[in-house]
C-alpha cells in the first residue's frame, strides 16, 4: 500500500508499522513518481546512497521543478527571482543533509502526510551556529533538571500516537519549494510571526508609549493573554487545545512567552512556544511550534524546523536532543465545546551551567535554543517578564481565538490555560500571579482565575478567546 508523503511534494512511502504507539516508516522500496528516468539519473546521484529513498526522490524533484509548477502549489503568482532564489537556497540546505530514513505523520481527519527527516544528531543544522564567531558555536548539551512540581494524580489524555525517528537522530520537518513561497508571503504580510504584545510589556514598565502605526499592508494582531514582570529562569503552563476556524493566511494560537530585553530601544529577547493554527504547517489543525527573537522581531529569528523556508532563509538555531517528532506535527487530540478537554504542558527551562533555553512539552525535554544565540542580551542570563495566552494576526479580526467562546462561558466552552509558573531564580516553581489584558475585548476576552477552575489543581489560570467578528451581528471590529 502507497501513500503520498507530504502535499506537493512527488514522494511515496510504504504505510508505516505502529509498535507500542511509535511509528516508524518503512520507505526502502518507495517507486520513482513523474519525473523522466535521464533527470533522475542525474540528480539522484548527486545524493549519497545512505540516504532515504524517499529523499532522494524528493531532493530531485527539488532540482526539477519549474516556475509554473511552484504557482500551481500555493495558486498565487510568484516572480522568476522569487522562485529562483527559494529553489537555490533549498537546494543547497539538502545538498549535504545526512539524511537516514524517513516519517510520514498523519494529519487529523486527511489521508495527506507531513514529511519529516531523520539526521544524525551530531548533524543536525543548529549545532554549526555561530561556528567560526567570537561566541563559537553551539554544542550538544544533555538536559537539566527538571524543577520539582506537584504530580495530579488525574492526567487527560494525552496526544495520540507517536512518532519517531531512529535513535540517535532527530527529525526535520521536510520544506518543499512552494512551501517556502506560502511562507514568504505570509511573512510580507505580516501574519506568520507570533509577536510579544509590547505595549502590555510598557505598562510593566509604567510606561504610557505605544507601537507606532503599523504599516496598512501588514495585518494587525490581536491578543488576549496574561503577564507578569518577575526576574525568571523560565515559565510552565498547560495549555487547552482546541481547533478553531482560521481563514487562510491568518493565524491564531494559544502560547508562553520568555521575554528579555527593551521593546523600545531593539534589545528585546524571546523564546516561545505553544499551538498555532496557521496554513504555514501544511495543515488547519493546531500545530505546536517554537520561535525565538534575539532583536525585537527584526532581523533575527524563525520557527524551528521552518528556518530554511523563512525569507531570506535563515539558520536553524533549536538543537533538538531526542528521537520524538513534536515540533511542527499537528496535534491529534482537540477539546470538545461541553466535552472531554484536551491539553498540552509547555515549560521553558534556563539551564544554570550553559545558559541555554531547554523546552519540555508533556515532561519530555524536546531540545534548546543555545545561550550563543542570544550574544550579550538580556536572555544570555536571564528573563525578567513573562507571557500566556491566545494572539491572532488578520487584517480584519474574522478567526476564533482558543475555542472561539468568549472567556466568561468557562469550563469546557472557553478555552483555558492553567498551572501558570515560572521559575525563581531559586530555581523553584512559582504560581505567576498575572495581569490580564485584551487588546480588542470586543473580540477577544479574558477572565483571571473565573469562572470556575477548568480542571482540579489548577493553581493560577484564566479563560481566553472569542469568535471575533465572525458572528453575526458583532461588536468586533
Amino acid at each position: 500500500m502507497v501513500i503520498s508523503a507530504v502535499v506537493g511534494t512527488l514522494v511515496t512511502m510504504n504505510i508505516w508499522a505502529q509498535t507500542e504507539s511509535r511509528v516508524i516508516v518503512d520507505d526502502s522500496s518507495a517507486r520513482p513518481r513523474s519525473l523522466t528516468e535521464e533527470v533522475r539519473a542525474r540528480l539522484v546521484d548527486k545524493v549519497t546512497k545512505a540516504h532515504s529513498e524517499s529523499f532522494r526522490e524528493f531532493y530531485a524533484e527539488l532540482h526539477s521543478m519549474g516556475i509554473a509548477e511552484a504557482r500551481a502549489g500555493i495558486r498565487t503568482n510568484i516572480s522568476d527571482s522569487e522562485f529562483q532564489a527559494t529553489s537555490a537556497r533549498l537546494q543547497t540546505f539538502y545538498e549535504n543533509l545526512p539524511v537516514v530514513s524517513s516519517v510520514a505523520v498523519s494529519i487529523p481527519a486527511s489521508s495527506n502526510k507531513l514529511a519529516f527527516d531523520c539526521v544524525p544528531s551530531e548533524d543536525q543544522p543548529a549545532l554549526k551556529l555561530g561556528a567560526g564567531s567570537a561566541a563559537g558555536a553551539a554544542i550538544l548539551d544533555t538536559p537539566p533538571a527538571a524543577p520539582s512540581e506537584k504530580e495530579v494524580d488525574s492526567q487527560p489524555p494525552r496526544q495520540g500516537a507517536s512518532y519517531y525517528c531512529p535513535r540517535g537522530t532527530v527529525a526535520l520537518k521536510r520544506s518543499t519549494v512552494a512551501e517556502a513561497l506560502a511562507a514568504q508571503r505570509l511573512n510580507v504580510n505580516g501574519a506568520a510571526v507570533p509577536r510579544l504584545d509590547r505595549d502590555a510589556m510598557r505598562l510593566s514598565l509604567n510606561r504610557t508609549t505605544q507601537e507606532p502605526p503599523q504599516n496598512p499592508a501588514v495585518k494587525p494582531h490581536r491578543y488576549a493573554h496574561a503577564y507578569a514582570r518577575v526576574p525568571n529562569y523560565g515559565v510552565s503552563a498547560r495549555l487547552n487545545v482546541w481547533d478553531p476556524q482560521v481563514p487562510k493566511e491568518d493565524m491564531s494560537l494559544s502560547q508562553v512567552w520568555v521575554v528579555g530585553g527593551d521593546p523600545d530601544n531593539g534589545t528585546l529577547q524571546t523564546v516561545e512556544a505553544g499551538w498555532q493554527v496557521m496554513s504555514f504547517w501544511d495543515t488547519p489543525y493546531a500545530t505546536m511550534f517554537a520561535f525565538f527573537t534575539a532583536d525585537n522581531y527584526a532581523a533575527t529569528g524563525c520557527y524551528v524546523l521552518r528556518c530554511t523556508a523563512w525569507p531570506p532563509g535563515r539558520q536553524e538555531s533549536f538543537v533538538f536532543v531526542g528521537e520524538k517528532i513534536v515540533i511542527a506535527r499537528p496535534l491529534e487530540r482537540h477539546s470538545i465545546l461541553g466535552g472531554q478537554q484536551a491539553t498540552v504542558d509547555v515549560q521553558w527551562v534556563r539551564k544554570a551551567s550553559t545558559g541555554n533555553w531547554w523546552l519540555r512539552i508533556d515532561k519530555e525535554w524536546v531540545g534548546y535554543f543555545p545561550k550563543v544565540i542570544f550574544e550579550d542580551g538580556a536572555l544570555a542570563s536571564a528573563s525578567d517578564y513573562i507571557d500566556f495566552g491566545g494572539e491572532m494576526a488578520g487584517y480584519k479580526p474574522s478567526s476564533d481565538m482558543g475555542s472561539g467562546r468568549h472567556a466568561a462561558e468557562g469550563k469546557t466552552f472557553a478555552a483555558f490555560q492553567n498551572r501558570l509558573q515560572y521559575i525563581g531564580l531559586d530555581g523553584q516553581l512559582w504560581p505567576a500571579i498575572v495581569k490580564a489584558q485584551a487588546s480588542h475585548p470586543d473580540c477577544y476576552s479574558i477572565t483571571l482565575n473565573s469562572p470556575v477552575e477548568p480542571e482540579a489543581d489548577s493553581g493560577e489560570y484564566f479563560y481566553f478567546g472569542g469568535p471575533g467578528s465572525r458572528l453575526i451581528p458583532s461588536t468586533c471590529n
